[in-house]
């Protein structure tokens, strides 16, 4: 089956400056950001209403952490690819994130090449299976 249009994503940080840093780049980069949330509770919530693809979470959130939604997510929706963003990326925190299924993890702080570093969404690419996302890792190799 091919799709062909980029994958959905919900970008999930305490940090109102950095959701809009990574809206922005996303967007720019053609992804459809989908929404937005501050913390562990809003992103599983916004997960159940807004289905998205990929889920860009920080890890250190109030309310309800980054670790804590990700198990959450997964289970009501296993399939949907969670990379976890965080400024705590000690060797722990990103087993602990891994171990529970995340996909991938982006160290803060984020730059615009981070962002749309294509080599981790391409980890998660046969899980996916969209045509667009395998283009877009076949071109970031390229360059």
């Amino acid at each position: 089956m091919q799709i062909s249009r980029k994958p959905s994503v919900l970008a999930v940080d305490d940090d109102k400056s950095i959701t809009e840093f990574l809206k922005l780049i996303l967007r720019n980069e053609g992804y459809k950001v989908v929404g937005q949330a501050a913390n562990g509770a809003e992103a599983v919530q916004q997960c159940l209403e807004l289905k998205p693809d990929i889920v860009l979470p920080d890890i250190n959130m109030p309310i309800m952490n980054g670790i804590q939604a990700l198990g959450e997510i997964l289970k009501t929706n296993p399939a949907i690819i969670v990379l976890m963003i965080s400024g705590d990326s000690t060797l722990t925190k990103v087993k602990e994130a891994l171990d529970i299924g995340a996909a991938g993890f982006v160290a803060k702080p984020l730059t615009q090449s981070s962002i749309v570093n294509m080599k981790i969404m391409c980890s998660a690419e046969y899980m996916m299976g969209y045509a667009a996302l395998d283009l877009i890792c076949k071109e970031n190799a390229n360059e």
